[in-house]
């Protein structure tokens, strides 16, 4: 059954082009059309599709005239497509053709435009993305001074903050150089520290001071303050780096062998002179 469908289309087409190679050569014979008349070709329906003479680089398809492999149409004329950034081109179309709506033409030779980067080693263009935007390439980003495809996002380098559609460097120790407040809490100074405006240099936020030894600004959380017993947030400015102070039943105590002193500044031990 399927060989006798398959003769039947077969003899169909053969007679489709008989019939139109008939119409041709009645055509030629009675002085109505020229000698160089085009092929026929047949397409998708079947139906006999007569081609007028081709021009270079073409030949006749299912829908008239075609351009080869790898030369586009411009203006009824093949021209060659580019394959890659940087090849030769007179028209926008030959880099449009394979590097994408991204590309141009510009002095002769493919580029990408102003909003595109070049990507796939040469191969075609992409969209350029800003920071907080899904990316494919990191080519994407890296218009961006220290910018990187991450987890499909483009994101600041490690090390680096965004600010204001840039990556800025992250300041980690206390006293040191700033410009802003992102680049010291993004550091290792923490959500307690700032950038102060009259020094440009990280420092701590009010109530918080500056812990030397976690090299973070800590929440002061003094005696009988509250606390979650989590952060280790007791703190005490003036033991400085030896902290006898701790979290205990969600209190701020000194530990087991201090004691408070009068102004509830300081844990010392048992003997030296001190209240509880």
């Amino acid at each position: 059954m399927v060989a006798h469908a398959a003769v039947v289309l077969g003899l169909a087409v053969l007679s489709v082009l008989d019939h139109a190679v008939a119409q041709n050569n009645s055509a030629l014979s009675s002085g109505d059309a020229s000698p160089s008349a085009g092929p026929v070709s047949v397409n998708a329906t079947g139906r006999g599709v007569q081609c007028p003479p081709c021009p270079e680089n073409a030949q006749c398809g299912s829908n008239g005239c075609e351009c080869n492999a790898d030369f586009v149409m411009i203006d009824k004329v093949c021209k060659k497509a580019a394959n890659s950034v940087g090849d030769p081109c007179e028209y926008e179309q030959q880099c449009k053709w394979k590097l994408g709506g991204f590309s141009t033409c510009s002095e002769t030779r493919c580029i990408c435009g102003p909003e595109g980067v070049a990507v796939e080693n040469n191969s075609t263009c992409y969209a350029k993305k800003a920071l907080g935007e899904e990316c494919i390439y990191l080519e994407q980003c890296n218009h961006v001074l220290h910018g990187t495809c991450s987890k499909t996002l483009c994101l600041c380098d490690p090390g680096f903050v965004e600010f204001n559609k840039s990556c800025i460097p992250v300041v980690d120790k206390y006293n040191e150089n700033c410009l802003e407040h992102v680049q010291c809490q993004n550091g290792k100074l923490g959500y307690g520290s700032t950038c102060r405006v009259d020094t440009k240099k990280c420092s701590c936020e009010t109530e918080f001071f500056y812990h030397s030894s976690k090299q973070l600004c800590v929440f002061a959380r003094g005696l009988n303050d509250a606390c979650d017993g989590k952060n280790n947030d007791c703190f005490l400015p003036a033991d400085g780096d030896k902290q006898n102070i701790q979290c205990t039943n969600l209190v701020c105590q000194c530990k087991k062998g201090f004691k408070s002193s009068e102004d509830n500044q300081k844990c010392g031990k048992n003997d030296e002179d001190s209240v509880c």
